[in-house]
């Protein structure tokens, strides 16, 4: 008897051990998809890119665009021509499990001044029109673009994707923009070589998403779309001119992502992201800091 207690009392103590390393999956964050910078798993086995919610970029504070800004793309001359299927790539979901689907966020992130809310819902707000320049003052006339439609992931790559991969991406807070509906059907599904902004000072902002999109969800472009992404990429504020493709091209920057609200308008979507631009710990009143990444809310985030 006392034999079999001991062997009992042996089975708690390395099951316990098991939960508190986080082996058994029983962790805090097990469930939560790309918290800490790392790529979440879905039920294919994929990797998916961490969870982000970036805006619009609106300082001149640059940042790299992949290993060698569009040069770093992959090219494919040949695209998937057939089979895309809008109902397959489902949109509007809550993928970062904060009770908000993915279009409330990106009408609430977009808003300056911030928006007025009531639960998730923007019923007030002010949003300028990513492509156009107009100016939208009521949520029910904002129209949510993805910046990469959907059809075009599917062509560069995603239709090799799974259906949870697809609504990864489809919800990805750095692939929504808000945007005019004027602007929006007129850009539809094309690619940046078959339509762009008409006001060029949107050009820069709208081909450095583009290309960081592809870059994180490894999609390929076209040639002429890796031209055209060139050109845009050029008046971006200290580009250099377009280079030649076969021949070596300096790295293209772009400007960082930052969020209305945030402290200093920095935003980092993790801490690994933090350490790697050399300011963490970030303290309550320094720039970048948010309640999201100061886990024992004790003031101090990336600790």
């Amino acid at each position: 008897m006392r034999a079999r207690m001991a062997v009992i009392a042996a089975i708690v103590v390395l099951a316990s051990a098991l939960v508190v390393n986080g082996c058994l999956g029983l962790g805090p964050f097990a469930s939560e998809p790309g918290v800490g910078g790392e790529a979440a798993v879905d039920s294919n086995g994929d990797e998916t890119p961490p969870v982000t919610h970036p805006t619009d970029a609106t300082d001149s504070t640059q940042v790299r665009s992949g290993p060698a800004g569009v040069e770093g793309l992959t090219v494919d001359d040949q695209p998937r021509t057939f089979g895309y299927v809008r109902a397959e790539w489902p949109s509007w979901r809550d993928i970062d499990g904060d009770g908000c689907d993915a279009r409330s966020q990106a009408l609430i992130l977009a808003s300056d001044p911030p928006a007025e809310t009531v639960g998730c819902d923007a019923i007030a707000g002010t949003w300028t029109s990513a492509y156009d320049g107009l100016v939208i003052t009521s949520p029910s006339d904002a129209e949510i673009d993805h910046v990469v439609p959907l059809e075009n992931a599917y062509r560069s790559g995603g239709w090799q994707w799974s259906t949870d991969r697809r609504a990864s991406f489809a919800n990805d807070q750095a692939e929504l923009w808000v945007v005019s509906g004027e602007a929006n059907g007129s850009k539809g599904s094309s690619a940046p070589d078959e339509w762009r902004p008409d006001r060029e000072a949107s050009w820069c902002r709208y081909a450095s998403r583009w290309v960081e999109i592809k870059y994180r969800w490894g999609l390929t472009v076209t040639s002429s779309e890796r031209d055209a992404l060139g050109d845009m990429l050029a008046t971006c504020p200290g580009s250099a001119p377009p280079t030649n493709p076969t021949t070596s091209a300096p790295e293209t920057v772009i400007p960082m992502v930052t969020t209305p609200g945030v402290i200093g308008g920095v935003y980092y979507s993790n801490c690994d992201e933090a350490r790697a631009a050399g300011v963490a710990p970030i303290r309550r009143d320094q720039a970048g800091y948010r309640k999201e990444l100061d886990r024992n809310d004790d003031g101090v985030a990336c600790e």
